[in-house]
């Protein structure tokens, strides 16, 4: 085998152990085995002479096995992680043109966090309108259309625009595991979101975004067709942007503060390792007024000073 090759299987191996010894199974695996282990001290000292020929063969067996098992799952584990197409993040500096861009951008970025084998502890700080993101576009038809002209194809189907929805349950069920895996950082998550009552979201969310043309055409045809006023659309549409919010952060509720005024700027900051190295990008974006897309850029692993204390003064100053 040559010197290449051998150096590709001990960087396997070391990977496998470091996954094998890190994973929450093998804290089980071990307290099995020093309990066999014990079973059997006790039982030679205890019935030297009285123990069937084959129990304590049969125990030992059983240990073995058992290991021998927990390997092969964790070398299997260690080859499939390595030979995962690794999720492919949008140019460093990038102009994210629209909402469809933006949101496939916060996607790939939270997926590409979640995926990476080697992340370490990752630390998120949102500031934003809400953590339900996507539910206030994956409606419109227009939006979910344009989404085959953004290469979202390694987050399942969302490269097909009548999988966008999924796609954006993909985006919510990361952020949630982020939130979750930030709590145990060294420093805590910075979540800051307008709060999730339906007035709030009704007016200073929804109001605003459906000015644009194709929200607007879809708000006049949607209530024509079911017979409901566009308040009491907005309405609905806001309960279910305040259960996928809630979906997101209920494990830990506490986090997340609220603004008494609407921001500047929309914020996803993600800290996390990969092969060793100390990673951060942030997706930023602005709110599309007056019947505008927003526009947005996506950032990485360069000066983000502004940003963390545009997050962090939110944070502090919110409720």
């Amino acid at each position: 085998m040559s010197e290449p090759e051998n150096t590709k299987w001990i960087e396997l191996l070391g990977k496998m152990w470091s996954d094998f010894k890190d994973a929450t199974y093998s804290k089980s695996l071990l307290m099995i085995v020093v309990l066999g282990v014990v079973a059997i001290v006790y039982l030679i000292k205890t019935f030297p002479d009285n123990l069937p020929s084959w129990l304590i063969p049969t125990i030992s067996i059983c240990l073995i096995t058992l290991v021998f098992v927990a390997l092969i799952f964790s070398f299997a584990r260690t080859v499939m992680a390595g030979t995962r197409k690794t999720i492919e993040l949008p140019e460093n500096g990038a102009p994210l043109k629209d909402i469809q861009a933006i949101l496939h951008a916060c996607a790939k970025l939270c997926a590409r966090v979640v995926e990476s084998s080697d992340k370490g502890t990752p630390r998120l700080l949102f500031l934003g309108m809400t953590l339900g993101m996507g539910i206030a576009h994956e409606k419109i038809p227009s939006v979910k259309d344009d989404c085959t002209n953004h290469d979202a194809t390694q987050l399942g189907k969302c490269d097909n625009g009548s999988d966008f929805s999924e796609c954006m349950s993909k985006l919510r069920k990361n952020l949630k595991l982020i939130i979750d895996e930030s709590t145990s950082h060294e420093r805590p998550p910075l979540l800051v979101t307008l709060a999730q009552d339906k007035e709030t979201l009704v007016n200073r969310f929804l109001k605003r975004i459906f000015t644009r043309a194709n929200y607007r055409t879809f708000l006049n045809s949607t209530s024509a067709s079911k017979r409901i006023s566009q308040d009491e659309f907005l309405e609905d549409l806001a309960n279910d942007i305040s259960k996928a919010h809630s979906e997101v952060i209920q494990t830990n509720p506490d986090l997340c503060k609220h603004l008494t005024d609407n921001p500047p700027k929309q914020l996803l900051i993600l800290e996390w390792q990969e092969k060793n190295c100390a990673k951060k990008a942030c997706v930023r974006f602005d709110m599309g007024d007056d019947g505008y897309d927003p526009k947005g850029t996506y950032k990485e692993d360069e000066n983000l000073d502004d940003e963390y204390r545009m997050v962090e003064h939110y944070y502090n100053t919110a409720t």
